[in-house]
C-alpha cells in the first residue's frame, strides 16, 4: 500500500506520454505542409473512399473489445480463472500456428533476418565461403565477415538459426516460427503469472490474461524469423524465477536463481537488447532486498546480471571466431546506429535509408 502513489504516478505519466505521442502523430501525418508524407498513408487516408468502412469496423471492434474487458472485470467472480486463461492461451497458440501455416514469410524484406538465415544454412552445410573476404563476394553482396564485423552480437541468433537448419532442414524457418509462437504465448502467460505473484485481485488478473493473450501484434510477429520473441520470453522467464526466489529459501532459492541466470544468458545470447528488461527487474529486486534487509542478495543479483551480459556476448562470438578462424572486432558504438537511423540518405545500401 505504501507504493500505491508511485504506481498511480507511473501509470498517469505513461498515459500522458502515450496520449501526447498519439495526438502529435495525428497532427504530423495530417499536416499538408509535410510534402514527403503525401505519398504515404496519412490520417486522411483512413476516411478515403473504400477505407471508410474498414475504419468504422476497426473503431467498432475497439469499442466491442473495451465492452468485453469491462464485462470480464465486472463478472470476474463468475469466471473460472484457470479455465479462462487456458482457453485464451490455446486460442492464441492456434491463431499463431494458423497464421504461420497460411503465410509464406520465409523470404521477408528485413535484411538482417534474410542475411542471418542464409548464413545459418551455409554453416549447417559446412560452407564457409561467404564468411571469407574476397572481392567477388564483396561486389555482389554483403560478405559474412563484414556483417559479423559490424554485428558481432548477432552470433547468438546465427547459431540458433543454424541449429534449426541442422535439425529441420528445409523446414527450418517453419520450426523457428513455431518456436516463436510458443514463446509468444509463454510471454503472455508470464505476464499473467506476474499479476498473480504480485497479489493483484481477480478482476485485474483476468484483464491481464485478456489483454496479453489477445494482443495481435506479437502473434502476427511470430512469422518473423529473428530472435526478438524467443529472447523476450527467456529474459522474462529468467526474471520471473529470480522474483520467485524472493519467496523461497535454502536450496530452492539457489535453484531458482541459478536457473534464472542460465535462462537470462540464453535470452541475451538470442537478443541482447532485453538486458533493459533485466535491469528494470533488477531495480524491483533491489527494492525488495532493501525492504527485507537482505542486501547481500541484491548485490548478488547485480553481479549475476553483469556476468550474464558479458557471457552472452563473449561466448557466441568466441564460438564463431573459432569456427571462422579470425577474430571479430568489438561492437560499434550504439551512437553509430542512431546516426545511421537519423539519416535520410541510403546509409545501408541502395534504397536503404535510415528510420
Amino acid at each position: 500500500m505504501q507504493l500505491n502513489w508511485f504506481l498511480v504516478f507511473g501509470i498517469a505519466l505513461v498515459t500522458i506520454a502515450c496520449g501526447v505521442g498519439f495526438v502529435t502523430s495525428l497532427l504530423l501525418t495530417a499536416s499538408p505542409s509535410l510534402a514527403p508524407l503525401s505519398e504515404h498513408v496519412t490520417i486522411w487516408h483512413l476516411f478515403a473512399p473504400g477505407r471508410a468502412l474498414m475504419t468504422c469496423l476497426a473503431l467498432a471492434s475497439g469499442i466491442a473489445y473495451a465492452l468485453i474487458a469491462i464485462l470480464v472485470a465486472r463478472k470476474a467472480s463468475l469466471i473460472p480463472e484457470r479455465g479462462f486463461v487456458t482457453a485464451l492461451a490455446l486460442a492464441a497458440l492456434a491463431f499463431g500456428l494458423c497464421w504461420i501455416a497460411t503465410n509464406a514469410t520465409e523470404h521477408n524484406g528485413f535484411s538482417d533476418s534474410a542475411q542471418l538465415l542464409a548464413y545459418a544454412r551455409q554453416l549447417a552445410h559446412g560452407d564457409m565461403s561467404s564468411f571469407l573476404p574476397h572481392s567477388e563476394s564483396f561486389a555482389n553482396k554483403l560478405p559474412g565477415d563484414m556483417y559479423l564485423s559490424n554485428y558481432p552480437y548477432q552470433g547468438g541468433v546465427l547459431l540458433l538459426l543454424e541449429g534449426c537448419s541442422r535439425m529441420f532442414g528445409d523446414f527450418d524457418v517453419q520450426a523457428f516460427q513455431v518456436l516463436n509462437a510458443l514463446c509468444c504465448v509463454g510471454t503472455s502467460l508470464l505476464l499473467v503469472r506476474a499479476s498473480v505473484i504480485n497479489g493483484r485481485p481477480k478482476p485485474e488478473r483476468l484483464l491481464s490474461a485478456l489483454l496479453s493473450l489477445t494482443l495481435f501484434a506479437p502473434l502476427l510477429f511470430v512469422v518473423f524469423p529473428y530472435g526478438n520473441t524467443i529472447g523476450l520470453f527467456l529474459a522474462l522467464l529468467a526474471m520471473s524465477l529470480w522474483e520467485r526466489s524472493r519467496g523461497a529459501a535454502g536450496a530452492a532459492r539457489m535453484a531458482f536463481v541459478a536457473l534464472g541466470f542460465v535462462l537470462l544468458c540464453l535470452g541475451l545470447v538470442v537478443k541482447s537488447t532485453y538486458v533493459v528488461i533485466a535491469i528494470g527487474y533488477l531495480v524491483v529486486l533491489l527494492v525488495d532486498c532493501l525492504r527485507k534487509r537482505d542486501g547481500a542478495w541484491g548485490i548478488a543479483f547485480a553481479i549475476l546480471l553483469v556476468v550474464a551480459t558479458r557471457l552472452s556476448g563473449a561466448v557466441p562470438q568466441a564460438v564463431i571466431e573459432a569456427r571462422l578462424g579470425y577474430e571479430l572486432p568489438a561492437n560499434q558504438p550504439k551512437t553509430a546506429w542512431i546516426a545511421m537511423g537519423l539519416s535520410n540518405e541510403s546509409v545501408l545500401g541502395q534504397d536503404m535509408p535510415g528510420w
